[in-house]
């Protein structure tokens, strides 16, 4: 079972990574269409779908595993998903904080990424 999508640990959006595998779906899938995605996802129009891609509406926890089930996404993917999905929709900078701690666990590429902003903030505190 190969995913749809591209390689989710390029992503820190989720918004933009369901728009590449959306677009690649409809390359690969020559009857894929948006509407019968949106049904199969459980959503009553296609219109829910767009509103979730241009940032209008959230995912929520229950509809990201649907989505990763469509996707075909494995284990490890599905659960850098939930915590993208989680770490977009967090209130607090702790519950971000905590979320990107669990993706930097999953995501080694993003680990680094996460050092190189420590390091950053550590000289710019002491500019000050």
């Amino acid at each position: 079972m190969k995913t749809i999508g591209p390689n989710i640990f390029r992503y820190t959006d989720y918004r933009k990574y369901l728009t590449d595998a959306l677009k690649m779906a409809r390359r690969k899938i020559p009857d894929f269409t948006i509407q019968n995605f949106s049904e199969r996802l459980g959503l009553a129009d296609r219109g829910h779908l767009y509103q979730i891609l241009w940032g209008k509406r959230n995912v929520t926890p229950d509809m990201g595993l649907r989505l990763t089930k469509l996707l075909k996404l494995k284990k490890r993917n599905t659960l850098y998903f939930e915590y993208l999905v989680m770490w977009r929709r967090a209130s607090s900078k702790l519950v971000q904080n905590e979320y990107f701690k669990r993706m930097c666990r999953i995501n080694p590429r993003l680990k680094r990424m996460g050092k190189k902003l420590n390091k950053k903030r550590r000289f710019a505190r002491k500019r000050k």
